[in-house]
């Protein structure tokens, strides 16, 4: 729990009240690579934060194609958010890509407490803000950069990514096939 509570004094520091009260509804976890945090169709009721570990988000379209909508690596909050927000069934699956070590929250009890202490929520504000930036960055990406480019920024973002995630995943981050994304590999082994 130590990282939570760095990425929780680094994000905005909370009063020891706030943080024994917000300490007594999480809990630590572990999931095998393969698990799955909230499956499409199913009510979440947990958010989390990762510690270790890395989680896509994917859809699955009406002719059975995976698209990933988002890559989270460690010190990530995550969870299917508009499904939390909306209480209606997710839209999209959270899969544990690598063995991951979370903290695990329930989300109608930390609204609870953010609605009672301040400084949680000036937290919750803050940790919103940053998601939407990561999302208008990624939106930018697809809309703006090329194959090449995004995935260029997505090695620099997950160092050693070629040998944590399977091709397929990487290639349906980026958008693209599979064999546009070996291509661009080849010629990025040969630029080099």
């Amino acid at each position: 729990m130590d990282k939570f509570l760095n990425f929780v004094k680094n994000t905005s520091p909370l009063s020891e009240r706030s943080l024994e009260e917000f300490k007594k509804i999480l809990t630590t976890v572990e999931y095998s690579s393969g698990s799955k945090l909230c499956e499409i169709g199913e009510i979440p009721q947990d958010i989390y934060f990762l510690e270790s570990g890395i989680i896509r988000g994917f859809l699955i379209s009406h002719k059975g194609n995976e698209y990933n909508r988002t890559i989270f690596i460690e010190n990530s909050i995550v969870g299917a958010y508009s499904s939390l927000i909306e209480k209606l069934p997710s839209l999209y699956t959270l899969e544990c890509i690598t063995d991951c070590k979370l903290i695990k929250c329930n989300y109608n009890k930390y609204i609870k407490l953010l609605e009672t202490y301040n400084d949680i929520g000036t937290f919750h504000r803050k940790n919103v803000e940053q998601f939407y930036v990561f999302l208008s960055h990624r939106r930018n990406e697809l809309l703006t950069l090329d194959a090449t480019q995004r995935y260029i920024n997505l090695r620099d973002r997950i160092s050693n990514i070629d040998n944590l995630l399977s091709q397929k995943v990487i290639a349906s981050h980026l958008g693209i096939t599979n064999i546009q994304l070996s291509r661009i590999r080849k010629k990025l082994l040969i630029n080099q």
